[in-house]
């Protein structure tokens, strides 16, 4: 992910505010976020908590305060906090279906059996 942080911001020739750049960063960062090790430095603590900074986020904050193309990095953090919010969204519907599947359970419903 650091390579990808650096390229965003040090590469003269990307044009960072076209739509089409942003979306393929998106995708990129999205797609090593599925990745098992994807996000370094990630414990099951950290990733519990929706209030906790992870090591990878603050990583990535402080590279990206250090550098002097601010619009660069705006729009880098944007597109992180964007894919952030959606693995966190599909985390809780997971969590939500799975609380719906055992109260269906504990209720004797959406499960029947016909003994014979």
């Amino acid at each position: 992910m650091n390579l990808i942080v650096s390229g965003w911001l040090l590469d003269p020739e990307l044009c960072y505010d076209r739509v089409d750049s942003m979306l393929h960063l998106h995708s990129l960062v999205s797609t090593i976020s599925t990745f098992p090790g994807g996000l370094p430095n990630e414990s099951p603590l950290s990733q519990s908590c929706d209030n906790a900074i992870s090591p990878w986020w603050e990583n990535i904050r402080h590279t990206l305060a250090q550098s002097t193309a601010t619009s660069r990095a705006l729009s880098f953090a944007s597109v992180c906090r964007a894919v952030a919010m959606e693995i966190s969204t599909a985390s809780k519907k997971v969590e939500n279906a799975e609380e719906a599947d055992r109260e269906e359970l504990a209720a004797g419903t959406g499960y029947q059996c016909q003994w014979r």
